[in-house]
């Protein structure tokens, strides 16, 4: 099953933003753009940390990664912050945003994947999975 066939079947739909919103202006319009397409669950990766500390705002420890449910009757059962990923649990399936910065190194990358997935339990049951996980490769040229 696919994420959109998981968003029909629960009735919900989600979105990832490529671009950080860390302006107000550029908030405002992505704003203005997830109240119009109906979007349920809004994960940024680099966020204004200054416009993510209301109740609505799901973040991870450092606020690197930080999820919004725009959609009031969206009822969240446990939400989990970890250390770059945020893990929201909602009826019939589990969120899990993730942020990892490109200025780490391999072994460092390799932890906090390890980390992001044994912040998981059980990895039983329906997940969308959605991240903004800056690895390095020789293959595309840069520096490991």
């Amino acid at each position: 099953m696919d994420v959109d066939d998981m968003e029909k079947d629960e009735g919900v739909s989600s979105d990832q933003l490529g671009s950080s919103p860390t302006e107000t202006a550029a908030h405002n319009f992505t704003w203005a753009e997830i109240l119009a397409n109906g979007i349920d669950i809004v994960a940024f990766s680099e966020p204004n940390k200054k416009l993510c500390v209301s109740n609505n705002w799901f973040t991870d420890k450092n606020k690197d990664v930080a999820v919004i449910t725009p959609n009031r009757n969206i009822r969240i059962d446990s939400y989990k912050a970890g250390d770059g990923y945020v893990r929201l649990k909602l009826k019939g399936f589990t969120f899990l945003a993730a942020y990892i910065s490109p200025n780490i190194g391999l072994d460092a990358f390799k932890l906090k994947i390890d980390a992001l997935f044994r912040g998981t339990p059980n990895r039983v049951g329906k997940y969308i999975i959605v991240g903004d996980l800056d690895a390095k490769s020789a293959s595309w040229g840069s520096p490991i």
